[in-house]
């Protein structure tokens, strides 16, 4: 781990731990809420929820879930492209955007 601290000396670490950060990615599919919890029992930092359409209902109803049933899980949620479709996914609770077209 010394050695990694080293050659990786600004890799994303938790603050406390000091171990690297893990995240995952899912989509907005019913199952993917299955998915989800078991990269949260895992021990998943932040989780990316990924669909083309930035404010989707499908992808405000994840969030929102993942927001619910994991308060301290970090969210990130996109692709967004209009400020519009980030309000949407802020106000349903994500933590991060992704961005881009």
């Amino acid at each position: 781990d010394l050695l990694k601290n080293i050659e990786f000396s600004k890799a994303s670490k938790d603050a406390v731990t000091k171990q690297l950060l893990v995240g995952a990615a899912i989509g907005t599919r019913p199952e993917d809420r299955d998915r989800a919890k078991a990269l949260v029992e895992a021990g998943v930092d932040v989780i990316v929820v990924d669909s083309s359409q930035g404010d989707s209902t499908f992808q405000i109803d994840i969030v929102k879930h993942l927001k619910a049933s994991h308060p301290k899980l970090q969210v990130i949620a996109g692709n967004v492209v209009t400020p519009l479709q980030a309000l949407h996914l802020i106000k349903a609770g994500a933590d991060g955007l992704r961005v881009g077209r």
